[in-house]
């Protein structure tokens, strides 16, 4: 037979214009390519459900022409990246290999006669496989916790126990999950609360998975609920105010809701990214994660989150809100515990108390930055302590009609017109606090109670630490040594005035070398 036929054609009808003499006859016959058998690592006796396995073979051509390679599993697993062509791929075994008795591997490899291929083939047989799982329950604060457990697709028990052992379970992937009782709602594993976790079983080996259940006064998001998953926090809120539950905790990435309608006294007043109204609830992120930003929409809701008619056991901490065009945090004739939160870039303020007689604003190490004001309060009592604002466009603090309150350890820095501001208020403590950069430190309008100040700290306020009002016993004015205020790092080294003070320490925010914000890597 001659080699390229339809080479040969042209080369004769270009022999017959050129009156040459050449006969393309002459060409050598094309040898096929010599192929060997092959080969698999691992071993074919070590098949298993996702693991990944080289197929290779080594082949020559006579002729010194170009192979091309093209590889088949018939339809079982798949080629890692896609790729089934070469003299070397990996054949991925698909998840569950218990519906197949042989995996038929065969590659085609092929000179540049494509009409012609060496084929080999390679048989290989797969018998199921078993191993073991052991499923430890535990609770959140890691001690044993009875409950059911299932197995996917398996034959499970309904003993209920905080160790169950699944033994020959076929190798490969199975999802566990917990059935709850009447004690639990759900179980957590990896970022899920009550999700199936995927777990890894081999063949004569022992699996161990650990899942972490609620009890029924705590509700997970993500979370199961009532047997339904529970993805919307809005909705958890929701779930937990009509059943009572008492916690809720978020284990999420960054949210951004819609916002929901909110109003006080029957009348709309905007939308919230998270209504908390009429709910004693403590929402915070799962233990040891967090925090978790809720982005308010830069200014598609008016406030981040929504507090009306709450009681002083609500609690709020590990999130931070930005962006609100009102309020980082409104809390309308309510009392509330805010606790590790940041609110920044708020339009109106960072935290908004519009309270009445016995409302109760308890804060602790927050941080309130960008906001028109950073901590404001019309009526009501607010007890803050460690609290930092930083870079607000008014007042730092603004307490008036009738709001009173014990401010205590805060650092309040860059605020455009005064650091703590009173207007027509109740009795306000000011002690060890430091005011620096702003237009004046501490600025009380005539015919109000005078706040009551206590070893403060004042520095680089050019329109005056004080107005009307009297500087408090021990009050310091120098510099706080600021760790970086280029940054934002509103620490202090170690020889600052506001650390070595005889009353204690100033400020909210320790030395250099203590903890950072734990907002500081927050997107």
């Amino acid at each position: 037979m001659a080699r390229w036929a339809a080479p040969a054609l042209a080369l004769a009808l270009l022999s017959a214009l050129l009156g040459c003499s050449l006969q393309v006859d002459d060409l050598p016959e094309n040898k096929l390519p010599v192929v060997g058998a092959i080969s698999m690592t691992p071993p074919p006796e070590q098949l298993a459900p996702l693991d990944s396995f080289a197929l290779s073979v080594s082949a020559i051509d006579p002729d010194g022409d170009l192979l091309t390679y093209l590889w088949s599993s018939g339809n079982v697993g798949g080629w890692a990246g896609g790729a089934s062509q070469g003299e070397a791929v990996v054949w991925v075994a698909p998840a569950s290999l218990a519906d197949v008795d042989t995996v038929h591997f065969s590659v085609r490899v092929y000179d540049f006669d494509v009409g012609r291929a060496v084929e080999r083939t390679l048989d290989v047989p797969y018998e199921v496989r078993t191993g073991n799982l052991r499923v430890l329950v535990r609770d959140l604060a890691g001690q044993p916790a009875p409950a059911r457990v299932a197995v996917t697709g398996q034959d499970t028990t309904d003993a209920v126990s905080s160790d169950a052992l699944f033994p020959d379970l076929p190798e490969g992937n199975h999802e566990v999950l917990t059935l709850g009782d009447a004690v639990w709602h759900g179980a957590e594993a990896g970022l899920f609360a009550g999700y199936p976790k995927t777990v890894r079983v081999r063949a004569g080996q022992l699996a161990t998975l650990i899942l972490r259940v609620a009890p029924r006064s705590v509700l997970l998001v993500p979370g199961v609920a009532d047997g339904a998953e529970l993805t919307d926090v809005q909705a958890g809120i929701d779930w937990c105010r009509e059943q009572g539950v008492d916690t809720l905790l978020l284990r999420t990435g960054d949210l951004a809701p819609l916002g929901s309608s909110v109003g006080t006294g029957g009348e709309p007043v905007g939308t919230a990214a998270l209504d908390l109204s009429g709910v004693d609830l403590t929402l915070m992120p799962f233990p040891d994660e967090g925090p978790i930003w809720i982005d308010a929409g830069y200014h598609a809701c008016t406030f981040g989150l929504f507090l009306a008619g709450n009681g002083p056991a609500t609690r709020v901490r590990g999130l931070g809100v930005r962006g609100a065009s009102a309020s980082g945090a409104y809390l309308y004739h309510a009392s509330a515990r805010l606790d590790t939160l940041r609110l920044e870039d708020c339009g109106s303020a960072g935290v908004f108390l519009d309270g009445e007689e016995g409302d109760t604003l308890r804060l602790a190490a927050v941080e309130l930055a960008g906001n028109d004001h950073g901590l404001s309060a019309s009526g009501g009592f607010v007890d803050a302590a460690f609290v930092l604002v930083e870079e607000s466009l008014w007042y730092g603090v603004w307490l008036r009609e009738g709001a009173s309150g014990g401010l205590a350890n805060l650092t309040v820095v860059g605020s455009e017109v005064a650091g703590i501001y009173t207007a027509g208020a109740g009795v306000v403590t000011v002690t060890r606090c430091l005011l620096a950069g702003g237009g004046r430190g501490v600025f009380n309008t005539e015919g109000g109670a005078a706040p009551v100040l206590e070893c403060n700290l004042f520095w680089d306020n050019p329109f005056g630490h004080y107005g009307n009002v009297t500087p408090g016993a021990e009050d310091l004015e120098a510099d706080p040594l600021f760790c970086d205020p280029a940054g934002a790092d509103w620490r202090a080294e170690a020889a600052s005035p506001a650390l070595t003070a005889p009353c204690g320490p100033i400020g909210a925010l320790g030395d250099c070398q203590s903890a950072a914000s734990p907002f500081a890597e927050a997107p």
